[in-house]
């Protein structure tokens, strides 16, 4: 669970400031990867932890159009 589902941060501001920590995280992977001449050890927990990281992100935004007072 993310930090934001447990506080109950149902906002369209969370959502866009989540939405922009993801993509940093997938650019810095993507990033790493290409470089990543030697086969690094964590690579694949590294990718595996992103995984994870989309899919707790993922039910998120429907949770932020239910959220009382965010669509009003």
């Amino acid at each position: 669970m993310c930090k934001e589902t447990e506080a109950q941060h149902f906002t369209y501001n969370e959502l866009e400031e989540n939405d922009v920590e993801l993509k940093k995280l997938q650019g810095w992977l993507e990033k790493i990867n290409k470089l990543d001449f030697y086969g690094g050890k964590l690579s694949d927990e590294a990718a595996l932890r992103l995984k994870a990281c989309e899919s707790l992100l993922d039910g998120y935004p429907q949770r932020v159009f239910e959220a009382p007072g965010e669509n009003r």
